[in-house]
């Protein structure tokens, strides 16, 4: 079938995705010399989605797994990238759990600093043109249609704020939404049994795959608020 050729070239490696542009020279200009926090509103929830051939073949669960510590991971990455190349004065990455993004722009540890980027979750757009169903936050997504065998991919749609802490302006917003066909040689393709729960045998494989899609998207993440290095 057409769309399963489309879903399997477009996923053989990692893809991304995303909207919102920002003026570049603009943001150079506010954020040069200043001092940066980083903060994460991201949870423990791993959204589990199986996708058929119309709406009413479509399944859906939520997995908690805090031990993967998705949200240390985020800032990790987004604090080793902004610190390269001396832009800022200062680069902390904020430990603020459970936060709403509107309390991390109020919090007491944000205001230390000039700007904050501010890293959510988000949502982005289906990746096959049937029965389409938005990817929301952090999680697996597998499709299947016609009764050809099911397809899995791990995916992560976050959003990256830059704000001045002192005022809560925005200065940008970007989203992006990072993908992974997920392939096991022993297990297969499909991450999920009836009822979108995930296979306990690959749950070290989705693991992986998804920490690697969320460390993909901040990656872009800040390359489209044009603070990484060109």
């Amino acid at each position: 079938m057409k769309f399963f050729r489309y879903f399997f070239v477009a996923l053989t490696a990692t893809g991304l995705w995303g909207c919102a542009s920002v003026d570049k020279a603009a943001i150079q200009t506010a954020t040069d010399g200043k001092s940066l926090a980083i903060a994460a509103t991201l949870d423990s929830t791993i959204r589990l989605s199986w996708i058929g051939t119309t709406a009413f073949n479509n399944d859906s669960s939520k997995l908690e797994r805090p031990d993967w510590q998705l949200a240390s991971l985020a800032l990790k990455n987004a604090e080793t990238t902004l610190s390269k190349g001396g832009r800022f004065t200062t680069v902390k990455a904020l430990e603020l759990d459970g936060l709403t993004k509107e309390d991390v722009l109020k919090h007491p540890a944000a205001q230390v600093a000039d700007l904050i980027v501010v890293i959510s979750p988000s949502v982005g757009g289906d990746f096959v043109p049937l029965n389409e169903v938005p990817l929301k936050g952090i999680g697996v997504r597998q499709r299947s249609a016609f009764g050809l065998p099911p397809y899995s991919a791990a995916y992560a749609s976050l959003e990256a704020g830059l704000f001045e802490t002192k005022t809560g302006r925005q200065i940008a917003l970007v989203t992006e939404t990072s993908l992974k066909m997920i392939v096991d040689k022993t297990h297969g393709k499909a991450a999920l049994d009836k009822g979108a729960t995930l296979k306990p045998e690959l749950e070290p494989v989705v693991e992986n795959d998804i920490k690697t899609v969320v460390s993909a998207a901040i990656q872009e993440l800040i390359q489209r608020l044009g603070l990484g290095q060109e």
